[in-house]
């Protein structure tokens, strides 16, 4: 039974659901009535439609049956009833079948209101409100009927002391990062004169956004920013953009805005620094940091540079994506393809030099000057095997029939020993290849390109009077390697 309870739970995680109406018929009663238990915030209403409850312990005892039969004591029935009732209670079974059949053809039979309050009760929830006008009776599975349990009802009465315990409030704003939802707060307890008082100039909350608050003072952060955006959007919404992209530690220039995303049918608006993409196209694998729950990398960056205006922002930032985001070349194609078209031009471009190999700003700028030079046109970020199919490095640029390649050092993925000591080992083995490498740096692409376009017209030329290197190269945008890596001889 426990199983099935986590299985609803799983089930409303899903689906994204915040807050619910369930609800139950016969058996399924059981295991709808221990979720309510477990997760009573969860649960806005319980309707149980001929419920047995006899599982988890609770029955209708004699004296319930009577105080239903006593309710029809001026029906005509009710004598021949009562007779077998009364013969039943000195120990005469046979007269059992015939009260069942009384009761079955006359009385409007359900589920014990306070059978159903017992469990709950047990289980330290809040009270409940039944169904007005259904009787008790001890036989649960009788006939239909149907029961309404308002899980919320004792919100607005202050009633329910464990289930608005500070306890459960406290874990819920620990996940939260101490922001809460106006339709959060009213489930643990406060009424409005209550929240207004806590959100008064000198209070203890302060408002984030409509219906949103954070519960301390002081300047609201990062992490509750998002927290808060997420909560005024709804059940479901994800986190997407800029911000998503910062929360897998990579860079992102500008946009100091939320986006989220949310499912198309929602009615919520943007508000503020929160701006609303109502999407069909809700992602899945999304991540989460406690309460914020993020898109996946590749979305993210998408969605990011189809807000920007700098063409040199976007290429930093798909580049960074593929250098330190551990996502595919495939994988942002896909999202171009996918996502709409509309501030997609800046982003395909990137794309575009990302399919021929280009991974950097410092390459963009090489490859330009290289592109109207005299030079031979170079392999970008081409994969490089030795002619057992040994894996040796990724060249910048790599120019083959010459066995030269150029490195771009940028500072920014040599800061740490081991990028330095990844760096000087790699080196190492294209020298030992036979490899002749030429390291260039960004800041000096620009200011010092003769000097660079000499070198590399020297390299190049006096490479090409050796014979070629039995180096395998593999395009950067080639996804089948093993292609390029069958037996072929060398010339």
């Amino acid at each position: 039974m426990t199983r099935l309870v986590e299985d609803v739970d799983a089930l409303c995680a899903h689906l994204g659901l915040e807050r619910m109406d369930l609800l139950a018929h016969s058996a399924g009663a059981i295991p709808a009535a221990l979720y309510a238990a477990a997760y009573p915030a969860r649960v806005s209403r319980l309707l149980l439609i001929t419920p047995g409850l006899h599982a988890v312990g609770v029955t209708g005892s004699d004296e319930e049956l009577a105080a239903v039969m006593d309710r029809r004591a001026a029906e005509p029935w009710y004598p021949a009833a009562r007779a077998a009732f009364d013969k039943i209670a000195a120990g005469d079974e046979r007269s059992r079948p015939t009260l069942r059949t009384y009761l079955r053809r006359h009385c409007c039979h359900g589920s014990s209101a306070a059978g159903i309050g017992a469990i709950l009760r047990r289980r330290r929830l809040r009270s409940c409100r039944c169904g007005a006008g259904r009787d008790l009776q001890a036989d649960w599975s009788v006939s239909p009927s149907c029961h309404s349990v308002d899980m919320a009802d004792d919100a607005t009465k202050g009633s329910g002391a464990a289930a608005t315990s500070p306890e459960r409030l406290g874990d819920l704003l620990r996940h939260q990062y101490d922001v809460i939802a106006r339709r959060q707060a009213h489930r643990y307890g406060p009424t409005e004169a209550k929240l207004r008082h806590r959100l008064r100039a000198d209070g203890p909350w302060q408002k984030i956004l409509p219906g949103v608050y954070s519960t301390r003072t002081g300047v609201v952060t990062q992490e509750q920013r998002q927290m808060a955006a997420l909560l005024y959007a709804g059940p479901g919404a994800v986190l997407t953009g800029a911000w998503a992209v910062r929360r897998y530690h990579l860079e992102c220039t500008g946009l100091n805005e939320a986006d989220i995303l949310v499912p198309a049918k929602s009615r919520v608006q943007g508000y503020g620094w929160v701006r609303i993409q109502h999407t069909t196209r809700m992602p899945s694998g999304t991540s989460s940091t406690k309460g914020i729950v993020f898109a996946p990398l590749a979305r993210a960056v998408a969605d990011a540079a189809r807000r920007m205006t700098r063409a040199e922002d976007v290429r930093t930032l798909v580049c960074q994506a593929l250098q330190k985001g551990n996502i595919s070349l495939q994988a942002l194609i896909a999202e171009l393809s996918a996502g709409p078209s509309a501030g997609s031009g800046l982003f395909r471009a990137a794309i575009a030099e990302l399919v021929e190999g280009v991974r950097s700003e410092a390459e963009r700028d090489l490859k330009i000057r290289i592109d109207r030079s005299d030079l031979d046109k170079p392999m970008y970020n081409a994969r490089l095997y030795l002619a057992d199919g040994t894996f040796l490095c990724i060249a910048d640029l790599w120019w083959p029939r010459a066995g030269v390649a150029g490195e771009v050092d940028s500072r920014q993925y040599h800061m740490s020993a081991k990028d330095y000591e990844y760096t000087v080992d790699r080196h190492n083995n294209m020298e030992a290849a036979g490899i002749h490498v030429l390291h260039f740096l960004p800041r000096d692409i620009k200011p010092k390109w003769n000097d660079i376009y000499c070198n590399l017209r020297n390299a190049i030329s006096e490479g090409e009077r050796r014979p070629p290197l039995p180096i395998i190269a593999v395009p950067a945008d080639v996804t089948d390697v093993n292609t390029y890596l069958m037996p072929k001889p060398f010339e």
